[in-house]
């Protein structure tokens, strides 16, 4: 039984209870019949009051997670966007998505702070032929409810071509997202390599 559904009854029997007959069945107390009313008006109130509480409790619980959820696909959607400025060898639209002072930890530990640094690594990186690309691939993205801050959790891989085949670094990463003016943008990115396959490369640390 619910809560609705036991104020109602402790509220029915309390009714009862003030509502007493004498032998010939007449009520003995108009006292009591006009307590009984109000009793029961009092209990109808306060179960819609706690339905209409609830209500609005899931609706804003609702609200809530529809929130997330779009900031979570906006975040994505970024991520997809700077994936492709990669591929397009755009190191401008690269760093687009990056707030001016960004930080970034690169899979190999060094440390690039500033939206410049980051610009001149990549234009680095897109004039050199060997290079195939970079892409990073969200497993989870969990946006704040406290600031205009989200999480990203997710796997990448770097492409080489080398003599003797395709070197790829596979690795983790954690990105923190800021909302801006401009729309979601890095805050800072950590890169981790965990492993190197494809080429004698690899045997270089």
């Amino acid at each position: 039984m619910g809560l609705v559904d036991n104020i109602l009854s402790e509220s029915a029997t309390l009714a009862a209870s003030l509502l007493y007959h004498d032998e010939r069945g007449s009520v003995r107390s108009t006292t009591a019949a006009s307590t009984a009313s109000a009793t029961i008006r009092g209990a109808v109130t306060l179960a819609a009051g706690v339905l209409l509480a609830g209500c609005g409790a899931r609706a804003g619980n609702g609200a809530a997670a529809e929130a997330s959820g779009g900031a979570a696909a906006e975040v994505r959607a970024a991520r997809a966007r700077s994936n492709a400025a990669i591929a397009a060898r755009d190191a401008d639209a690269v760093v687009g998505f990056m707030v001016p002072d960004v930080v970034v930890t690169a899979g190999n530990g060094g440390v690039l702070v500033g939206r410049d640094s980051s610009r001149a690594a990549f234009a680095r990186q897109f004039a050199d032929s060997a290079f195939l690309g970079y892409v990073r691939t969200p497993d989870d993205v969990q946006p704040s409810s406290h600031r205009p801050l989200a999480a990203e959790r997710g796997s990448w891989v770097g492409r080489w071509r080398r003599a003797d085949g395709v070197q790829e670094l596979h690795g983790t990463y954690l990105a923190m997202w800021r909302r801006t003016g401009a729309g979601w943008q890095i805050r800072s990115e950590l890169f981790v390599t965990l492993r190197c396959t494809g080429s004698r490369a690899c045997s270089t640390p």
